[in-house]
């Protein structure tokens, strides 16, 4: 399947001859790979804009395709108002409150987390691993939501295939080598749809992809691009239904921080 493209191209000029002329300096700028442009002498002027058709709205059409990029979730039992923390496989994390959509809730992206850190605070007790489906799903749907969000600039660049997002072949684009920060690099046209550049020979990059949405996704790092197993969840991070011993383990430490935070008789 190959990519759909829709080019709109709006000309004015006082001549035949004009139109011509600007029609040649836009189909230019196109075969430039500037999808965006627009441009005017004294006798005609052009703008043009591209886009895919059947365009995808969000990355992450579901929880379950967060996959590796979702690293750890631990949750403090309430010990600070930003109760949660959702750590992704780039280094960002989500410090979340239990209901973080309210107008009085907490919802706020950090970066470069030190794993180290989060692991020592569940060994020493202080917090406890959740997986995705020890959330409520409101809190399950708010970070789907917050993902989709942050990527939502960057899928539209590349559904307008934009030089600063989708190179225009594989010499010109950036070598995926899947550290934390490689969401989104190594992105360009081929033959037969969008590709991502790896290591080694052409042979070796991923795709060809239909959409752009497959193509972002295939950019994504995974938990070893944070760190090594020693600092993983103690969890199956996906896993989607609930379980009962981290649901007493979660009422465990709620209790300890209530008995903690409650004046001494």
């Amino acid at each position: 399947m190959t990519l759909t493209r829709k080019i709109e191209i709006e000309l004015k000029g006082d001549t035949e001859r004009d139109l011509e002329k600007a029609f040649e300096e836009a189909l230019r700028r196109i075969k430039d790979g500037n999808l965006v442009g627009s441009d005017s002498t004294e006798t005609g002027s052009f703008s043009f804009a591209s886009g895919n058709e059947g365009a995808e709205a969000d990355v992450f059409q579901s929880v379950a395709e967060l996959s590796s990029f979702l690293f750890r979730i631990t949750d403090n039992g309430g010990a600070t108002f930003d109760r949660y923390t959702v750590t992704f496989s780039d280094g960002s994390y989500l410090g979340l409150s239990g209901s973080p959509s309210h107008p009085q809730g907490f919802s706020q992206w950090g970066e470069d987390i030190d794993p180290r850190v989060q692991h020592e605070r569940v060994e020493e007790g202080v917090e406890v691993d959740l997986a995705i489906g020890d959330l409520p799903e409101g809190l399950q749907r708010h970070i789907l939501f917050r993902c989709n969000e942050g990527l939502e600039d960057f899928l539209t660049d590349v559904q307008a295939l934009r030089l600063k997002a989708v190179a225009t072949d594989r010499d010109s684009a950036e070598e995926n080598d899947g550290n934390a920060k490689c969401t989104g690099v190594g992105i360009y046209r081929g033959s037969d749809g969008l590709m991502v550049k790896l290591d080694g020979y052409p042979s070796d990059d991923r795709g060809p992809f239909a959409s752009a949405r497959e193509a972002v996704l295939a950019t994504l790092p995974d938990e070893y691009s944070l760190s090594g197993p020693e600092y993983h969840s103690s969890l199956d991070v996906m896993r989607e239904t609930t379980d009962p011993a981290v649901s007493a383990a979660i009422a465990d430490l709620v209790a300890k921080v209530i008995a903690e935070e409650s004046p001494a008789p």
